[in-house]
């Protein structure tokens, strides 16, 4: 007996799914950003961008100094849903990416699939540096939690702007 997904053209299926993610990706990215709001101060004018690049327990010394108890709360809520969009970005850029690399095909597919593959790689460096800047925010600044937090960030944002790139030139091949 046909599952409902079976009578879905493959096309079809990728459609659904992407826009299922893209719900999940947007409501996520509208959300944190919110709760981002309260966390830019002039040591953080990133907000949690900043403490995730701070790199010294001095620089995440001072952007923990700069934020009220309110925002050290907010801080951890935004540590807390990033383990949700964690799964849900690399998935959401991951899904663009194959779907472009499959519209064009030749050496854009060929570089879409990598990238699309190695996108999902900001995971495990995410789920790494959260666990970094949660411990700072509830034990305090550490030489090692910062440096880590600051690695991981690095290899994360790597992996996502190249997505990111991939994606943004291989939408204007494709118009």
């Amino acid at each position: 007996m046909p599952t409902p997904a079976g009578t879905i053209s493959p096309q079809g299926l990728r459609r659904l799914q992407l826009l299922g993610v893209t719900f999940l990706f947007a409501t996520l990215t509208v959300w944190l950003y919110q709760l981002d709001r309260v966390l830019r101060t002039d040591a953080a004018p990133q907000g949690i961008v900043s403490f995730e690049l701070a790199r010294t327990a001095e620089k995440s010394a001072a952007i923990l100094d700069s934020w009220s108890p309110q925002a050290r709360e907010a801080a951890m809520l935004v540590q807390g849903l990033d383990y949700l969009y964690l799964v849900v970005y690399p998935v959401w850029l991951s899904l663009l990416g194959t779907s472009l690399a499959e519209r064009l095909g030749g050496a854009w597919q060929r570089i879409g699939l990598w990238v699309s593959t190695a996108v999902i790689l900001c995971a495990p460096f995410d789920a790494i540096e959260n666990h970094a800047l949660i411990v700072q925010v509830m034990r305090g600044p550490s030489e090692e939690l910062a440096s880590r937090a600051w690695f991981c960030a690095a290899v994360k944002f790597a992996f996502f702007f190249a997505a990111v790139a991939y994606i943004a030139a291989a939408s204007v091949v494709a118009l």
